[in-house]
This record gives structure tokens, sequence and C-alpha cells, in this order.
């Protein structure tokens, strides 16, 4: 169960670098091409920025589906099963993903889990992590809890801290002039559209 929550984290990881690496994808709600279909428009400010492939919650929670298949396969259907009609279909169904989101982050969370479950890959890292467990029993259980209310946000306040600090770094290095290299980019982007 270890390797599956220590898949989540790098399969997040990897699900953000495609959503900041790929062009960016209105998700449904707000895209002018689905106004008819989506007449509920209270969460798209929430969403106006934010690229709907692939889906965040379909790489987390896949990647935790798989970790438990691969332990018991009767509770890993039943998680599949559970992930896809409880928090996935909704997503599509309120407009915040396109089915081929879903599908996507399904793809990166399966397969990460799959890769880090070689025994080769895990048994050290486990082994380590129960010795830690062991030995500051106290802090470590500290620790998991606090990890697991990130892993259960998707480390919204994690990101918030790391924007935050990068924002201020740019900022910092920038100085002043940070709003005129904010137009020039924004210019260049433009000429090229």
């Amino acid at each position: 169960m270890i390797i599956s929550v220590i898949s989540c984290i790098i399969a997040i990881f990897i699900g953000r670098l495609f959503a900041r690496v790929l062009p960016f994808r209105l998700r449904p709600l707000v895209d002018p091409a689905f106004e008819q279909f989506y007449h509920n428009k209270s969460m798209a400010d929430t969403f106006d920025l934010a690229s709907s492939f692939p889906s965040d919650h379909a790489v987390m929670f896949f990647a935790l589906a798989t970790g438990i298949f691969l332990i018991s396969k009767r509770l890993g259907i039943f998680s599949f099963l559970y992930v896809f009609f409880v928090i996935c279909f909704p997503r599509i169904y309120l407009g915040l993903h396109y089915p081929t989101d879903i599908l996507a982050g399904a793809v990166v969370g399966i397969i990460t889990t799959l890769i880090l479950a070689s025994p080769k890959l895990w048994r050290p890292l486990t082994e380590k992590i129960i010795q830690i467990s062991n030995k500051y029993t106290g802090l470590f259980y500290i620790f998991f809890f606090l990890f697991s209310f990130e892993i259960s946000t998707l480390f919204d306040s994690l990101r918030a801290i790391v924007h935050f600090l990068f924002s201020g770094f740019y900022e910092s290095i920038l100085g002043q002039h940070a709003d005129r290299m904010a137009q020039i980019f924004i210019d260049t982007i433009r000429h090229f559209h």
C-alpha cells in the first residue's frame, strides 16, 4: 500500500507536468462551444485558468485503485468501478472534463503504479519507510496523516505554497521589469497566432 501512496504523488506530478507542457485545453464548462449544454456556471470561475487535460482526479484515484488491485483483485475491481462511476463520470457530466481527460488521467495513474510496483523499485524504498516508521513512530504517523490529507485534496495547499514562493521568487528576480516582460510575452504570443 505504501507504493500506492508514493505512486499517487509521482502520478500527480506527471499529470501536472503534462498539463503544463501540453497545449492548454478549456474545460467543457467554460468552453463557448458547449455553452448550450452548461447553464449553471457557478463553478466556472474556479476552472477558467486550469487546463482540463489530463484529469488530476483520474490520475490520483486510478493510481490508488491500481495499487489496491495489485493487493486484492476483488477490492481492486470494486475500486476501479467506484473511481469511474463516483469520481470520474460526474466530472464529465458536470463539464469539468472531457472523456479523453479522464481516459488520459487513468492511463497515467495506472501505468505509473504498475511501473512502481516492480519489486526492484519498491522493496528498498518500503523497507526504509518501515524502518523510519518503527524508529520515529509518532512523527511518522503525524506526517502520514498530513500526507494523507494532502492526497485527498490533490495537494491544493502545497500547490498554493509553491505558487506563492515561486511567484515571489520570480518577482524578486525580475523586480519592476516583471510587468514589461509579461507584456512582451503576451505580444509575442499574439504575433504567432
